[in-house]
Parts: C-alpha cells; sequence; structure tokens
C-alpha cells in the first residue's frame, strides 16, 4: 500500500501540476470563449480521473464513491467533446447548413451499406445519440452505490443476482452509442473540422475513456476466473492496481493533453477584455449543460434558423 500511494502521489502531483497550469493558460488568453470554455472543462477531466484515482488507493473502501464521481464527469466529456465539434463549425446552425448541403454519408461499421440522410432530424438524433449517455451513466453509477447499500452490488462479480453485471451491460450498450454518434457527426462535418486536428483530440478523449472503463471489464473477468485468488482478497488487489494504472495512465495523458489542447492556438498580440474570475466561474458553471441537455431531449421540431445561413458563408 506504502508502494502504490507514493507513485500514485507522484503520477497525480505531477498531472494536477500540469493540467492546472494548462487551465490557466487557457484563461489568462481566454480569446475565444465559445472554444475554450469547452477545452478548459475537457482538460479537467485529466486531474479529475487521476484525483478519484489516488483517493481510492487511499481509502479502498470508498472507491465505489470515488468511481460515481468519475463515472459521470466520464459522460460530461463526452458531452463537452461534442459541444465543441459544434462551436469549431460555428454553431448548431451552421452545422444543420452543413448537413443539407452534404445530403448523406454511409454509416460506420457494421453499418457501412446504409446511407444516413443528412437533415435537421438527423442531426438532433445524433446529438441525443451521444447525449444519452450522460443521463444514463450518472444514472447507473448511482444505481450502483444504491444496490451496494443493498449488498447486491460488488465489482468485478457477473453473477446474475448481482447489479455489476447488468450495469455493464447498460453502460457498454450506452457508450457504444455515444461514441458511434459522435463518430457520425465526425465523418459528417470532417472538411470543416480537420484544420482544428479533432482527431488528435478525439483519441485523446476515447483513449482515457477506454482505458478507464475497458480495463475495469478486464480485470473483472481476470478476477472472475481466479486469476488473483480467492474473489474476495483478488477484488481489492484488483481495485488498488487499477488505481494505481490509471494514477498512471492519466499523467501520461495530461502531456498529451498538453499538445492536443494547446493553449498557444488562442494567443493574441491584444488581448480580449474580459473578467478572469467570471471566467473559471464560467468553466465551473454547468447551467448551459442542462439548458442543453433539456433543449436536446425535448426537441419538438421547431426550425434552428438555419435557412437564414448560406453554404458559402461557412
Amino acid at each position: 500500500m506504502v508502494v502504490e500511494s507514493l507513485i500514485g502521489s507522484v503520477c497525480c502531483s505531477f498531472t494536477v501540476l500540469i493540467a492546472t497550469t494548462q487551465i490557466l493558460m487557457h484563461l489568462w488568453n481566454y480569446n475565444e470563449p465559445r472554444l475554450q470554455l469547452y477545452i478548459s472543462r475537457i482538460v479537467l477531466m485529466v486531474p479529475a480521473y487521476s484525483i478519484q484515482s489516488f483517493l481510492s488507493i487511499i481509502y479502498p473502501d470508498r472507491s465505489l464513491f470515488f468511481n460515481t464521481i468519475r463515472d459521470c464527469y466520464e459522460a460530461y466529456v463526452l458531452y463537452l467533446f461534442t459541444k465543441l465539434i459544434i462551436e469549431y463549425i460555428g454553431g448548431e446552425e451552421r452545422v444543420v447548413t452543413h448537413f443539407l448541403h452534404k445530403k448523406q454519408i454511409p454509416h460506420l461499421w457494421p453499418f457501412q451499406n446504409k446511407i444516413l440522410i443528412l437533415n435537421e432530424k438527423s442531426y438532433h438524433r445524433i446529438k441525443q445519440g451521444v447525449f444519452q449517455f450522460i443521463v444514463i451513466k450518472p444514472l447507473t453509477s448511482c444505481l450502483a452505490l444504491l444496490l451496494a447499500g443493498w449488498n447486491v452490488y460488488k465489482e468485478a462479480d457477473f453473477s446474475f443476482d448481482n447489479g455489476y453485471l447488468y450495469c455493464s451491460i447498460v453502460n457498454n450498450i450506452s457508450v457504444t452509442v455515444s461514441l458511434y454518434s459522435l463518430m457520425l457527426l465526425y465523418l459528417a462535418c470532417f472538411e470543416q473540422l480537420e484544420p482544428f486536428g479533432c482527431v488528435g483530440k478525439f483519441l485523446c478523449i476515447k483513449a482515457v475513456i477506454f482505458f478507464s472503463f475497458w480495463q475495469s471489464c478486464a480485470f473483472a473477468i481476470i478476477v472472475r476466473l481466479g486469476w488473483f485468488g480467492e474473489f474476495e482478497e483478488a477484488t481489492l488487489f484488483v481495485s488498488s492496481l487499477q488505481d494505481l494504472i490509471l494514477c498512471i495512465e492519466m499523467a501520461l495523458a495530461s502531456v498529451a493533453y498538453w499538445k492536443c489542447f494547446s493553449w498557444r492556438d488562442f494567443v493574441m498580440k491584444n488581448k480580449r477584455e474580459y473578467s478572469f474570475l467570471k471566467s473559471v466561474r464560467d468553466v465551473l458553471n454547468v447551467k448551459d449543460v442542462i439548458y442543453d441537455a433539456k433543449k436536446t431531449f425535448t426537441h419538438t421540431g421547431v426550425q434552428l434558423g438555419y435557412k437564414e445561413n448560406s453554404w458559402e458563408n461557412i
């Protein structure tokens, strides 16, 4: 435990230092708030994961609670990246205008033989496909806490009378649908997004989510197979090992995020006048997320006003 705590603290401290510096530099050069708001929130993902993993090493009996917080932020980041893509293009109206101009795209594997017609309706379906994860993931995480209180939820236990199996299935389907929808959005707007290096940004986010989610599934299977001995002892050992690996991975991820979400892209000789404290408040405020989620899932076909835009202006 001492060795794990020492390595975890070093990695966590490094991650927090890099990420905090990066966010502060973005806020110091806050010249494109519609983009940097989402970038700053996305970068927060790395220290959030690292701190959660480190706290789980120190307090293993509370790891499920810390995992719940991490899971909620995981869903939040997919939303943020989707919004960042939309803002890179110029907002929702321009995305729909682009959809109408492009008309159609093929689906991704294994549905590549099917065609997706691009219009306002398909845009909202894609957006809902991404955003459903930010609703389902926190719900399943909170359900896991509730079931654990009733002693019917144990991590790595795939038995039919245990909630872990069903939460894992739901989360797996939800994140797959979300990532598939996000890839459809990127494929539809590829030409507009290419100058912004969105592939590297997407890979950074996907790598963090992939390693945290599938790593936990892989370790759960290994524990179930009995490779680390008795179930109870193996669960504690693997949980601590997974948290340590995540601390190390987040230290590496902080370097990748520093490069792909660089503040240097927004440095200008003549800075925009703004309040630094207000910028910090905007980054931490999530009212816009709640409003956008409500608007996405209560969409009733109201026009976005894209007819006022012409394709030549994009």
